[in-house]
């Protein structure tokens, strides 16, 4: 494991690292990818992305409020459901390491968000509300009670245990 160690201190592994009954209990609560381990890259060309610290990209969300949205999951049925949304507006996605108490240890876990930018125009069929609603007026049709239609990932979302980082990879 220590090959896989970060060096800057903010990515530290905790001492206590989980056991795995841990790791499975958070693999049933799909709080990590049943085929882990998983990678991301920083230089990754077809989609960019780029590590940010925790604050820093807390500090890029747009924060809209509660919002009416569209679910679109394959896990859950279509309905309209209200939700307080925060969307990530800049063009690379970002990568960063949240810090979150599971029984009695504090562990990180890679979060990152698909932009909400008019990159995306073309990704996965929300093209059209992308381009229909682009950032500068976004707040204002969420507020008017607006319905949001898009995929899940593009709120804010854990996408597994940190376990370490080598070079431009994220584990």
């Amino acid at each position: 494991m220590s090959e896989f160690q970060p060096q800057n201190p903010e990515l530290e592994i905790p001492a206590n690292w989980p056991d795995i009954d841990i790791i499975r209990e958070l693999k049933n609560k799909r709080w990590i990818n049943q085929c882990s381990p998983q990678w991301w890259s920083t230089d990754y060309a077809i989609d960019p992305r780029e590590y940010l610290n925790i604050g820093e990209f807390k500090k890029r969300l747009i924060h809209l409020g509660n919002c009416n949205i569209q679910q679109w999951s394959k896990f859950l049925d279509h309905d309209i459901v209200q939700k307080d949304v925060y969307l990530y507006p800049y063009p690379d996605v970002p990568i960063t390491i949240l810090n979150i108490p599971v029984n009695d240890l504090n562990l990180p876990f890679l979060l990152t968000a698909r932009p909400y930018h008019p990159k995306e125009i073309y990704f996965g069929g929300v093209g059209s509300f992308i381009s229909d609603h682009p950032v500068e007026t976004l707040e204002e049709f969420a507020a008017a009670g607006g319905k949001l239609e898009l995929l899940n990932h593009f709120y804010p979302h854990i996408r597994g245990l940190f376990a370490g980082k080598r070079g431009n990879h994220y584990f």
